[in-house]
């Protein structure tokens, strides 16, 4: 069904410093990846290119989905994060990632929102998301770890 397939364009280039300025190259050839995974009518929103455990993954921030990136433009969901302590029905806003030892470490923005209908303070956005090789999840509250991170930020 074509109305529900979403393709996420990918540009290959590399940034070069040489001591004095940057130079920046594109290749023109682009890369399609396609999913028919959706989540309130939007998917293959993309927000981070990650190599764990000898595979490319990629992150979709509406539905919590980590994909693993095959050549060729297939999306092979490999894990679902949800919100909050996992617990939850809606997707995990996956916005950053990074590696750390044998564990794929995921983040979102960091922050509490308010909820304009309810009028409650949202704080899905303060939790992490620690992946193990074989996809175990670990939900870390780490509203005060992103505390140091703005306090150092100023």
């Amino acid at each position: 069904d074509e109305k529900n397939r979403f393709t996420s364009i990918v540009r290959y280039g590399q940034l070069k410093y040489n001591g004095e300025k940057y130079t920046l190259s594109i290749r023109s050839e682009n890369l399609h990846y396609f999913t028919q995974n959706t989540y309130k009518g939007t998917g293959a929103e993309m927000s981070e290119l990650i190599y764990f455990n000898n595979k490319l993954y990629t992150l979709n921030d509406e539905t919590g989905t980590i994909y693993e990136v095959k050549h060729g433009g297939e999306l092979i969901p490999w894990v679902t994060l949800k919100n909050d302590d996992g617990n939850q029905k809606d997707g995990f806003k996956a916005k950053w990632a990074t590696v750390k030892g044998d564990k794929l470490i995921v983040g979102s923005a960091g922050m509490a929102f308010l909820d304009a209908k309810t009028m409650n303070i949202d704080r899905d956005a303060l939790w992490v998301k620690e992946i193990s090789e074989s996809g175990h999840i670990t939900n870390k509250y780490w509203d005060s770890e992103y505390k140091k991170v703005r306090d150092a930020m100023g």
